[in-house]
């Protein structure tokens, strides 16, 4: 239970980071505390279930709700301190651990279909005759995740050894196949450790960041915008808070 509370804390922590809540951390910590039900039958989550039941009770979330849940949020943190003489240590402020994770070579050289057009991939200097490519992946080193074309994904899919891929791994080669593309063509692929599970993102220029991590029992693709630092339909991973503010690290 008291893992659970602390937890709690950490997220809290990272809600009130940048001293600014928004309506969309208000949605991850009402959704935080659904898939924690011990967490909110104890302190401090139950001091938070009637205040986020209140907000969303009309359906609709206003700035004085925001700033009543933020509030609350800062008197817990404080109240905390006085308990336990200091607030848990926030995995969420970094420095983040920043973990090896390169694209698989495999001992494959031969053609790929893919809705009717057929490849040549080898994925051991993991390479494909498609355009795409050439176009826009050939440029990227060996290892780099924006290398893998859609037939890269399809031929690794077709060959996922017996002990299976690493669950984050699974995850992207997974969504490349089903929704028959690559990998985001992108500067950079991290894998931050966060509790869970690692978590897979990918960082550049772009305004939304796909994140691979786990939610519940399984990994899932997520959309992160830097700018509006918000989760896509306010869907977030598990460690959604965590992996938000190792972006918002990354970023600076």
């Amino acid at each position: 239970m008291a893992d659970e509370a602390a937890q709690l804390i950490t997220v809290c922590q990272c809600l009130t980071e940048d001293d600014c809540l928004t309506a969309e951390e208000v949605y991850q910590l009402a959704d935080w505390l659904n898939r924690h039900p011990a967490a909110a039958d104890q302190w401090p989550g139950n001091l938070l279930i009637k205040p986020l039941q209140d907000v969303f009770a009309d359906g609709r979330i206003v700035a004085a709700e925001v700033a009543r849940i933020g509030g609350l949020l800062i008197q817990i943190e404080q109240e905390w301190v006085t308990r336990h003489g200091a607030l848990p240590n926030n995995t969420a402020v970094g420095p983040f651990t920043h973990l090896p994770a390169q694209l698989p070579t495999l001992p494959f050289d031969w053609s790929v279909l893919v809705d009717g057009q057929r490849e040549r991939v080898n994925l051991t200097t993991q390479t494909c005759s498609c355009d795409e490519y050439f176009r826009e992946r050939s440029r990227f080193p060996m290892g780099h995740f924006s290398r893998c074309c859609v037939h890269m994904a399809r031929a690794m899919a077709e060959l996922k050894p017996d002990q299976g891929w690493p669950t984050w791994l699974d995850a992207l080669i997974v969504d490349c196949d089903t929704r028959g593309r690559g990998t985001a063509v992108t500067a950079d692929w991290s894998l931050i450790a966060v509790p869970g599970g690692p978590a897979l993102v990918s960082s550049g220029s772009k305004q939304w960041l796909s994140v691979f991590a786990p939610r519940g029992q399984a990994y899932g693709r997520f959309g992160y915008s830097l700018s509006e630092k918000r989760w896509s339909f306010s869907l977030a991973p598990d460690a959604g808070p965590t992996i938000a503010a190792a972006i918002a690290a990354s970023a600076q």
